[in-house]
């Protein structure tokens, strides 16, 4: 899973590979532990990256239990990706 990363302006690298993560594998689930774990960076730091790829209209989410999130594509991401390849 770590490989290069293309950036992609406006993105960080965190939020960069997250989008390389669904896109090579569009039925992965992505979480703040996972992110923490890969990047060795706080709960907030990743909640921060993955809450701005939720507003930006990337990825969704939704309760895996009481304190636990799961981030998936959202139903726009395939659009928005082809969209930044025409750019």
């Amino acid at each position: 899973m770590e490989k290069p990363v293309q950036k992609i302006p406006g993105y960080n690298e965190r939020q960069t590979s997250v989008l390389q993560w669904l896109k090579e594998d569009g039925s992965k689930v992505v979480t703040i532990r996972e992110l923490r774990s890969v990047y060795g960076i706080s709960k907030e730091t990743a909640r921060t990256d993955l809450t701005a790829l939720v507003e930006k209209g990337w990825i969704k989410y939704y309760h895996i239990n009481k304190k636990t999130y799961a981030f998936v594509k959202d139903d726009r991401f395939d659009e928005q990706a082809a969209a930044l390849q025409t750019m």
